[in-house]
C-alpha cells in the first residue's frame, strides 16, 4: 500500500494529471482514517480481567468464550497476548456491536501468575496492515493443585457427592493411593486377594455444620517436592467436594493463614495462597479441626 501511494504521487508530480492528484489524495485520505480507526480501536478496548476464570487445575485446558462490555461501538478482530514471567495467554476478542473474548488457556504446574504487559494487535478495518499497542494492565492467574482423593471421602453417582470422614463405620470401598494402612480392612482384603478394601466412616449428624481443615505446610526432610504437591492436592479435593455441594461455612487454617470461604474475596485470596504454597516452618495456628500432615505424629 506504501509502495502504491509513492508511487501515484510520483506519477502525478512528475505528469501533473489532476487525476492522479484525484487518486493520491482519495488513497492518502481512506489509509489515514484506517490507521486512525485501527488505533483508536486499540485505544478504546475495554479491561478484560473479569473475564478469566478464578482459578483452574494444573494440566487442566480451560475453553474461554466470554463477552465483554465495549465503552464504545467498533467492528474489528483484536488479537491479545497477555503475559506472565515465563510465558503468556494469547486471546482474540471479535468486535461488533458488543465484544466476544475467545481462547484457550492451559498451565502445567501449579503457581500464580501475575498479568501486567498487554499486546493488542489488530488488521481493522482494511487488512493492510498490523496495528500494534502496548498497555498494562494488572491481573492474576490462579493454578491450583491437581486434585488428590484421600481416605475422608468417596465418590460416587453422577453427581460426585463426597462423604467426609467421621466416626461411624458407613461402608467400605476400593484403596486408592495415599489411603492410611490402619484403614484398611485386612479380614476383607485377604478374603479377596486382588484388591484391598478400606474402610470409610461417616460424621455424626449433628457435627455436619462443623466444616473446617487445617493444612499442615511443613515438610519433612525425607518427604520430597511431590509429596508436598500431595498434600496440597487433598486439601484442594476436600475444599472443592465441600464448595460443589453447597456448603457455607467452610474453613481453612492454611500453615499460618486462617480463611473463612463463604465470602468471594476470601475464596480468591485462599486459592492465590494454595496456588503459591511453599513449605512453612511452624505448624498451623489453629488446634481445631481436620488435620492434613506430612509430619508424622500430628
Amino acid at each position: 500500500m506504501l509502495g502504491v501511494l509513492v508511487g501515484l504521487w510520483l506519477a502525478a508530480f512528475y505528469s501533473g494529471n489532476n487525476l492522479l492528484y484525484l487518486c493520491g489524495a482519495v488513497l492518502t485520505a481512506l489509509s489515514a482514517i484506517a490507521i486512525w480507526q485501527g488505533v483508536r480501536l486499540l485505544k478504546l478496548f475495554p479491561p478484560i480481567v473479569g473475564a478469566l476464570p478464578a482459578s483452574m487445575e494444573a494440566g487442566e485446558v480451560f475453553v474461554l468464550r466470554k463477552p465483554v462490555t465495549l465503552v464504545t461501538e467498533a467492528t474489528g478482530v483484536v488479537d491479545v497476548k497477555w503475559f506472565y514471567a515465563s510465558s503468556g495467554i494469547e486471546l482474540q476478542a471479535r468486535l461488533e456491536k458488543s465484544a466476544l473474548l475467545t481462547g484457550r488457556m492451559q498451565a502445567e504446574k501449579r503457581g500464580y501468575h501475575q498479568l501486567r504487559r498487554q499486546t493488542l494487535m489488530t488488521t481493522a478495518p482494511l487488512g493492510l496492515w498490523r496495528i500494534r499497542h502496548i498497555r498494562s494492565e494488572e491481573g492474576g492467574w490462579a493454578v491450583l493443585p491437581r486434585p488428590v482423593p484421600w481416605m475422608g471421602f468417596t465418590s460416587g453417582g453422577s453427581s460426585h457427592q463426597r462423604q467426609f470422614e467421621g466416626d461411624d463405620l458407613h461402608d467400605l470401598r476400593g484403596y486408592v493411593p495415599g489411603d492410611a494402612l490402619s484403614r484398611i480392612h485386612w479380614r476383607k482384603s485377604a478374603s479377596e486377594m486382588t484388591r484391598w478394601s478400606v474402610k470409610r466412616f461417616e460424621q455424626h449428624q449433628q457435627d455436619a455444620g462443623s466444616v473446617k481443615l487445617r493444612v499442615d505446610l511443613r515438610l519433612p526432610k525425607a518427604a520430597g517436592e511431590q509429596a508436598f504437591e500431595d498434600l496440597l492436592g487433598r486439601a484442594w479435593y476436600w475444599v472443592d467436594s465441600y464448595l460443589k455441594r453447597g456448603e457455607t461455612t467452610v474453613q481453612v487454617v492454611f500453615g499460618d493463614r486462617h480463611f473463612d470461604l463463604t465470602s468471594d474475596e476470601q475464596r480468591q485470596l485462599f486459592f492465590i495462597a494454595l496456588a503459591d504454597a511453599e513449605p512453612q516452618l511452624n505448624p498451623p495456628s489453629d488446634s481445631d479441626g481436620l488435620l492434613l500432615s506430612l509430619v508424622e505424629g500430628q
